[in-house]
């Protein structure tokens, strides 16, 4: 028995105070009336009892309605300025709301803060919820809540943007390494090709000096061998076998010189066949250079074109939230004269 009359206790004091709260005049003036239910109306001394206990309680619900007695009352400045600064946390998150519109998420940091922020506008939201249960509140709050979920909304899809962008990015970066690796390597064996190619240009050349000291040579002992010749006419019996082994000594120079003149021929094509080579490695590695330029030129045009667009689309929402950021101060501006219009109004009342 004893636990069921606690319980109606309890539940009799939730509605009393849920009356008290969800009340037009606001909780304050509501703790000045009370129900008729429980008096006897017949009874003229009941009814003085009333009036007479009353007294001191309406006493203070008419001083606390004035304007004064909220500015100097301690109780009534603490609600006042736990309002005041429910209303900065609201402003300070929806100003780091748009911090983080106009700047991309760059690390998981940034977006830890934004988690810590939007939970403490979400505290703020509940402990607003929990004081503030009349009708006229009530819509307000759902108006900011609607506001602050649109700016989540705006703010989850900026963030998975910023991520595709930087996705991009990375390809486009590792596009432009590979290019530039298969560059250097074109570079390094077009530089082996000309190395390899001017060492034949200079053993050619040698080799040319060498066959042209030999033939010299050869055509001085040629000279020698007709003066001795001409002077061995006389004794031609003498210098017959002498002139025998120089005629074969002749024909094999004569021999040597065609074989180190073919060798030579031989030579010459081969340097043919070596410039022919580097002439299309040359036009190739050029053709491959200019198309991986233009390829290079493409990305580069496309990602200024993106992030254009991109810049087009921050400043979009950066207009947006700078609207809605003026609708929420003129609708505080209205809120306020609307309290004082109010407060007037009770003051004159109380005056009657």
């Amino acid at each position: 028995m004893d636990g069921l009359e606690s319980e109606n206790k309890f539940q009799s004091n939730i509605f009393e105070s849920e009356i008290k709260n969800s009340s037009e005049a606001g909780p304050v003036i509501a703790e000045g009336f009370s129900s008729s239910a429980g008096y006897n109306f017949d009874n003229l001394e009941a009814l003085e009892s009333v009036r007479s206990l009353n007294e001191e309680d309406i006493r203070r619900l008419t001083i606390s309605r004035k304007s004064l007695y909220v500015a100097f009352d301690p109780i009534v400045k603490k609600s006042n300025e736990e309002s005041n600064s429910r209303k900065e946390a609201v402003e300070n998150s929806l100003v780091t709301d748009k911090a983080v519109l106009t700047s991309s998420p760059q690390s998981s940091g940034s977006n830890k803060s934004l988690n810590i922020s939007d939970n403490k506008m979400n505290q703020s939201i509940t402990k607003d919820e929990k004081i503030s249960n009349s009708p006229k509140t009530n819509d307000r709050e759902k108006i900011y809540q609607d506001k602050i979920e649109k700016l989540e909304c705006e703010i989850k899809n900026l963030r998975n943007e910023c991520i595709a962008d930087k996705e991009k990015i990375k390809n486009l970066t590792n596009s432009l390494i590979t290019v530039t690796k298969s560059k250097d390597q074109l570079s390094t064996v077009i530089g082996e090709y000309e190395k390899t190619i001017s060492d034949m240009v200079s053993k050619k050349e040698d080799v040319h000096k060498e066959y042209e000291a030999r033939i010299a040579y050869i055509e001085e002992e040629r000279a020698k061998m007709e003066r001795h010749l001409q002077n061995s006419e006389m004794a031609f019996n003498d210098v017959h076998e002498k002139y025998n082994s120089s005629k074969q000594v002749i024909e094999a120079m004569k021999e040597n010189e065609t074989k180190y003149k073919n060798c030579i021929k031989e030579f010459e094509e081969s340097l043919k066949k070596y410039e022919d080579k580097y002439m299309r490695l040359k036009i190739h590695a050029t053709e491959q250079m200019n198309k991986a330029t233009e390829e290079i030129n493409d990305k580069e045009r496309s990602f200024e074109a993106e992030t254009s667009k991109m810049r087009i689309m921050n400043k979009r929402l950066e207009v947006k939230v700078r609207s809605l950021q003026e609708s929420l101060d003129r609708k505080d501006v209205e809120n306020a004269e609307l309290t004082n219009l109010c407060d007037e109004l009770i003051g004159k009342l109380d005056r009657k």
